[in-house]
């Protein structure tokens, strides 16, 4: 029964990366119960681009459904650290997002030399229990089976009159910014990806440019970390 009631997740939300871009699946994802969205991000069979993907979805759901402290720290122990990429690590798990699963910066640190280390030194790490992250079974585990999803597009269409309005305010002298809505922006990868425009103006010219903006999951104190840009 509870074989096929995983048999059942895999099917629908297996592929996180292909689930996060899937506004139905997504808003399921985030309704799952607590034992389902474990049962979900311990599975051999998940598939993801990267575990910086877990992560991502580990700190969502908790925020999305109130999270009680143990509840969140059963979801860090899902997440398997050494294999998040070293820049995600050091940005975005080793700032308030991490501490709101219980990994903090010491676990990061030794996350990090674990994935350098060489395979005799990563031995003696699992065999030394004083040292932090060692009791994180899912810290051992091998890399997960990929998504189906390796790249994402971002559109966004502006109204002409608005950016219009963004030329005319840069020409008189005002900086003008304009962001894309968060319900557009896209993830993949436990990043937000989502688009910025840029107006600046001097004597009567503007020049326009558009960005790209990457953020990371929200902390405890709900603001985002940004990821890159």
């Amino acid at each position: 029964m509870l074989e096929a009631a995983a048999a059942a997740l895999q099917a629908e939300l297996g592929d996180l990366d292909a689930a996060w871009l899937d506004p139905g699946r997504k808003q399921r994802l985030l309704k799952l119960p607590l034992a389902a969205v474990q049962r979900l991000l311990s599975d051999y069979r998940t598939r993801t681009g990267s575990e910086a993907t877990i992560f991502y979805t580990a700190v969502m759901w908790a925020k999305e459904n109130g999270a009680s402290k143990a509840h969140r720290r059963a979801l860090g122990e899902c997440v398997r650290l050494p294999h998040v990429p070293s820049t995600y690590l050091g940005t975005v798990v080793g700032g308030d997002a991490g501490m709101l699963l219980g990994i903090d910066s010491q676990g990061v640190s030794c996350a990090l030399a674990y994935a350098a280390a060489k395979p005799q030194v990563k031995e003696r790490m699992q065999q030394v229990m004083r040292l932090p992250g060692s009791q994180r079974a899912a810290w051992w585990l091998p890399k997960r089976p990929e998504s189906s999803v390796s790249e994402v597009v971002v559109e966004w269409q502006v109204p002409l009159e608005r950016l219009r309005s963004l030329y005319e305010a840069a020409a008189a002298g005002t900086f003008a910014r304009e962001e894309m809505p968060d319900t557009d922006a896209k993830v993949l990868h436990g990043v937000e990806w989502s688009l910025f425009l840029k107006v600046c103006g001097k004597k009567g010219m503007a020049t326009m440019g558009a960005f790209v903006n990457a953020k990371g999951p929200p902390g405890p104190k709900g603001g985002f970390i940004t990821a890159g840009s």
